[in-house]
């Protein structure tokens, strides 16, 4: 009697241990798709199916008529982009080429919020964090001079460097 109640029990914790690799626990792999390729062509009177290595297993979709064959166990979404920050910096120069020290370089967001920098030693200036996929005004000032061109509209859609202003001869 004992012998078959360890016999039973053994049965049923196989079974248990059978049920906990199929699911893998939290992960349900009775859908898994193996990808061999190799153009593996299966058909059946007018209709044919064929894969090959690197056709897409996650989600791919294929469709003709009123037939449609999903790939894989995952279904597709798109991504939206995400908001990446940039930088742009540049410097304030002379006519000459010398940096402009303590110029106010001001970037107004799209929605009207103004940030300051101010120009150090070398004429130096930079905005860190801004967001890309923005349009922005960047305007120069300095006391002591002026500038053809002290405003510029700039279109960020990526890194943004020698952003340069440079002040007219005197």
């Amino acid at each position: 009697m004992f012998k078959s109640i360890v016999k039973a029990l053994s049965v049923l914790l196989l079974f248990a241990v059978y049920l906990a690799a199929q699911t893998g626990g939290t992960y349900d792999l009775r859908h898994a798709v193996i990808a061999s390729g190799g153009a593996t062509v299966s058909a059946a009177n007018n209709y044919q199916i064929g894969g090959t290595i690197g056709q897409s297993l996650a989600g791919g979709e294929s469709q003709s008529g009123s037939f449609q064959l999903r790939g894989g166990f995952w279904a597709w979404e798109a991504l939206a982009p995400t908001a990446a920050t940039v930088t742009i910096s540049g410097r304030v120069l002379t006519a000459h080429g010398y940096g402009i020290s303590n110029a106010v370089v001001t970037l107004t967001e799209p929605n009207g919020t103004q940030r300051r920098a101010t120009t150090a030693t070398f004429g130096y200036f930079t905005f860190d964090a801004v967001l890309a996929g923005q349009t922005y005004i960047v305007e120069v000032f300095s006391g002591r001079h002026s500038f053809a061109e002290p405003t510029r509209v700039v279109s960020v859609v990526d890194e943004v460097s020698g952003l340069d202003f440079v002040a007219h001869s005197q």
